[in-house]
C-alpha cells in the first residue's frame, strides 16, 4: 500500500508520570495527525523517530526508535517515545520521523521536515534546567512554589512560555500608554528583562501572546489611538527586537484579541472584537507579517465578541478544531464558536450559547482539557463558573458548575496529565489559582491564594503551564507585575513546598 500523502504532525508532547507519587519519566507522548491519499489515515503503522540536532542536515542525537502496529483513528495518533534518562539537556532537538503501514517490513517515508520539539519536554527535567548565557544547561533543584514582583507600571498581561522553556509576558503600561514585554531568565522567573515594544501613541491594550512554528514570540494588541489591530513578531526569544504591522484599520477594531497558533505549519489567527460593526471577527496572519490577512467574521448577531478567548485542539497545517468564547452584552450571554479550519472559514460549531443572564462579567476564559473538550471560564455576578462542553466537536449541553473561591478576571489552561486549571481574583482582590477534581469534572475543586493583601486589586490574571509541568500565573497590580511558579503540576501553594 503506497502512502499518497502524508502530513507532517503536530507536536503535542505531554509528559508520563508513572504514578501520581512518582518522578516523571523520561518518556514522552507525540501526538499527530496522519493523511493518506488526502484522507485522515486509519489502521496500524510503524513509525521511526529519530533525533537530530538541526532542523535540516546536522547530526543525529540517538540512533532511530521504531514503534510497531501504532493505531491511527480517524488520522489521529499518540506514540510514547523514550530516548533515555537525561537526554533532553536544554539544546534544540528535531525529530525525524518515518512511517509505514503496520503490515509492512519494507523502509519508511520520511516525513518532511523535520519536526522541532517544543518546550513541553523539557519538563523531563523535573530537578529544573536553566541555561547559562553560553547556552549549556545547569542542574537547579526542583523549583516548587514561588513568588516574583517585577516593579513598573502593569495591566493586562498575557503570558506563555517561550521557545527557551521560560516564561514570557506581554503587557499595557498604562503609565506611558505602551505595550511591553517581560521576557523571564529562568524558570520561575526570578530574574527577567523588560522592553517597551511599541510605544507609537497608547497601544498594548488587551495583548494577547503566542509562540509561532518558528519558536518565536508574536503579539496581538490593540491601538487605541488609531483604532486599529496591530502584531508583532519578535525577532528573538526575548523580544529584544520585533517587527510592526497594522492587521485591521477598518473602523475600531482590535479589542478583546486572543492570539493563537495552530501548529507547526499553521499560521497565526487572532480574534478580535469590531466596536464599529458589533462583530467577532478573525484574521489569518503568515509565520512573518500580516500586511495582507485573511479576515472571516465569526459572529455577527447583535453585539458580540467581547473577552473572546480561543484554543486548539487536534491541528495539523491549516486543518484544525479552533475553539473561540467571547461574550455577547447584549443577551447578556457568554458564547461559544467552533471552527473547522484554522483560519476559521469552515464552521464546526456554529455560534452556541453556553450560558445567559451573566452579568458583571469581567473576562472569559478557555482550554481544551484531556477530554479533547473545550472548557470555559468566566464570572456571572461574582462567582466563577466552569462550563465543560458535552463532546469534543459540540457545546450544546455544556455541565457549569461554581468554580470555588474565584470570583472574576479568569484564565484557563491544562495540566500535564489533562485536569483544568482555572486562575482569577479573590472577592478581596487578591489573586488565586484552582485544579478541577478530575478530567470530566470541576465540581469540589481546590483553590489556593496566590497573593497577600498588599496585592490586592481587581484586574486581569493570566495562566499557562510552566516547562516543568507546574502552573505560572501572571498577575499585574497597576505599579507592579507579580509572577507565581505554582508549587507542582497538582499544588499551587507554599504550604506545600517544600515537603
Amino acid at each position: 500500500m503506497r502512502l499518497l500523502r502524508i502530513l507532517s504532525c503536530l507536536l503535542a508532547a505531554s509528559l508520563v508520570a508513572e504514578v501520581a507519587a512518582a518522578p516523571l519519566t523520561s518518556r514522552f507522548t507525540y501526538q499527530g495527525v496522519l493523511e493518506q491519499s488526502g484522507a485522515p489515515a486509519n489502521g496500524q503503522f510503524d513509525f521511526s523517530f529519530q533525533p537530530f540536532d538541526a532542523l535540516s542536515a546536522g547530526s543525529p542525537l540517538a540512533s532511530p526508535i521504531t514503534l510497531e502496529d501504532i493505531v491511527v483513528d480517524d488520522g489521529v495518533f499518540s506514540a510514547a517515545v523514550d530516548f533515555g534518562e537525561g537526554f533532553f539537556v536544554g539544546d534544540e532537538v528535531f525529530l525525524a520521523i518515518g512511517v509505514r503501514p503496520g503490515a509492512s517490513t519494507g523502509g519508511f517515508t520520511t516525513l518532511a521536515p523535520r519536526q522541532p520539539v517544543t518546550a513541553t519536554p523539557y519538563a523531563l527535567t523535573a530537578l529544573g534546567l536553566v541555561e547559562s548565557g553560553t547556552g549549556q544547561a545547569s542542574l537547579l533543584g526542583r523549583i516548587g512554589f514561588s513568588q516574583t514582583t517585577i516593579s513598573g507600571s502593569a495591566d493586562s498581561p498575557s503570558v506563555t512560555i517561550g521557545g527557551d522553556g521560560f516564561p514570557i509576558v506581554s503587557y499595557y503600561d498604562p503609565a506611558n500608554g505602551d505595550l511591553r514585554v517581560l521576557h523571564c531568565e529562568d524558570p520561575a522567573c526570578r530574574s527577567s528583562t523588560s522592553t517597551t515594544v511599541d510605544s507609537g501613541g497608547i497601544v498594548g491594550e488587551f495583548s494577547s501572546i503566542a509562540i509561532l512554528r518558528t519558536g518565536l514570540p508574536a503579539i496581538s494588541y490593540y491601538d487605541r489611538t488609531g483604532g486599529n489591530l496591530k502584531i508583532a513578531y519578535c525577532l528573538t526569544r526575548s523580544c529584544s527586537s520585533w517587527s510592526l504591522d497594522i492587521v485591521d484599520s477598518g473602523g475600531n477594531v482590535g479589542q478583546y484579541t486572543t492570539l493563537i497558533a495552530g501548529g507547526l505549519f499553521a499560521p497565526a489567527l487572532i480574534f478580535y472584537h469590531d466596536v464599529t460593526n458589533g462583530d467577532l471577527k478573525s484574521a489569518e496572519c503568515s509565520l512573518s507579517g500580516c500586511a495582507t490577512p485573511t479576515f472571516f467574521v465569526v459572529d455577527s448577531v447583535g453585539n458580540v465578541g467581547q473577552f473572546s478567548s480561543a484554543a486548539v485542539g487536534h491541528a495539523t497545517g491549516d486543518t484544525a478544531r479552533v475553539w473561540v468564547a467571547y461574550y455577547a452584552p447584549d443577551t447578556a450571554s457568554v458564547k461559544l464558536a467552533g471552527c473547522s479550519t484554522f483560519g476559521c472559514s469552515g464552521t464546526l460549531l456554529a455560534p452556541v450559547t453556553v450560558e445567559s443572564g451573566v452579568t458583571a462579567l469581567t473576562s472569559v476564559g478557555l482550554t481544551v482539557g484531556g477530554d479533547g473538550r473545550a472548557w470555559i471560564g468566566y464570572n456571572n455576578a461574582g462567582v466563577v463558573r466552569v462550563a465543560r462542553c458535552n463532546s469534543p466537536t459540540a457545546c450544546t449541553a455544556p455541565v457549569i458548575v461554581n468554580a470555588g473561591n474565584v470570583n472574576g478576571y479568569t484564565a484557563m489552561s491544562t495540566g500535564i496529565d489533562g485536569v483544568v486549571w482555572y486562575a482569577g481574583r479573590a472577592s478581596t482582590g487578591r489573586a488565586r489559582a484552582g485544579r478541577c477534581t478530575g478530567l470530566d469534572t470541576c465540581s469540589g475543586a481546590s483553590a489556593w491564594t496566590l497573593t497577600g493583601s498588599d496585592t490586592a486589586q481587581p484586574s486581569p490574571v493570566a495562566l499557562t503551564r510552566g516547562v516543568d509541568g507546574s502552573m505560572v500565573v501572571a498577575a499585574t497590580y497597576g505599579t507592579s507585575m507579580r509572577i507565581v511558579h505554582c508549587t507542582s503540576p497538582q499544588l499551587c501553594t507554599e504550604a506545600g513546598w517544600p515537603r
